[in-house]
């Protein structure tokens, strides 16, 4: 490690702030400290909670199940958007956003298995699965941009309004481009999200710190996941 890049990243509040934007020394300094990954993995489940908690909180519970029916099968009669909305609780929604963390837990313990794996024969790699698992949180914190954007945008919206779960991911090319939900292309597009490009860089950044593959070879080893989860969707969605 060089010794310059490491000692000025004295603490986890200034590395959470500077992982946006010097994330080579964060990554750097994490590898010689303990108990760093405490600090993004709060911020990232907290944020990443709100978003859909403030979401389900202002949307017209009935509308969105009605979307949901329509999303399910597009051709629906009345009958069968009603038996739909039977078998689909109100209730059982508003509850979902408190599934997010663990989900999120389950998913960067995927991706901290895959950098162990392409990682695990470098001559320079010292981490672990529980080091790369801590690094998946830092790698995550892009996706505190959306998530604050995102209770911006929730925080200026009526109760009861009849909006798409979209606004939770305003980063997302679904968003952007106004994909109705019922679209067939609106789980793919709401996948491909900026600050998961940014997560990538991030990622690049990490392995390239951390063993001695080059940035080139540690970026595309940072996107395979993306890329394999995008062209399953893409799949799913034709």
């Amino acid at each position: 490690m060089q010794e310059h890049q490491t000692n000025d990243v004295t603490n986890p509040i200034q590395a959470a702030s500077e992982i946006f934007y010097r994330p080579k020394a964060v990554f750097n300094t994490i590898a010689n400290v303990n108990n760093w990954s405490w600090v993004p993995f709060i911020i990232v489940c907290v944020i990443g909670f709100l978003p859909t908690y403030l979401y389900y909180g202002l949307v017209d519970l009935d509308w969105l199940v009605h979307q949901m029916a329509l999303t399910d099968n597009p051709n629906a009669s009345p009958a069968e958007i009603e038996n739909f909305k039977s078998a689909m609780p109100k209730a059982v929604l508003s509850y979902t956003a408190f599934a997010i963390p663990v989900v999120l837990v389950i998913v960067n313990a995927i991706i901290a298995g895959y950098y162990t794996l392409v990682t695990k024969n470098d001559e320079k790699n010292v981490q672990g699965f529980m080091d790369w698992f801590g690094a998946s949180w830092w790698i995550a914190m892009p996706s505190v941009v959306n998530g604050l954007i995102a209770c911006i945008l929730l925080a200026l919206q009526e109760p009861n309004t009849q909006i798409s779960t979209a606004i939770a991911t305003p980063l997302s090319v679904a968003f952007m481009l106004g994909t109705d939900m019922t679209s067939q292309w609106f789980g793919f597009f709401s996948g491909i999200r900026l600050d998961t490009f940014w997560s990538i860089l991030i990622a690049g950044y990490c392995i390239n710190s951390w063993t001695s593959f080059s940035f080139e070879k540690s970026l595309i080893l940072s996107a395979i996941p993306a890329l394999v989860i995008w062209s399953i969707s893409f799949l799913v969605a034709i």
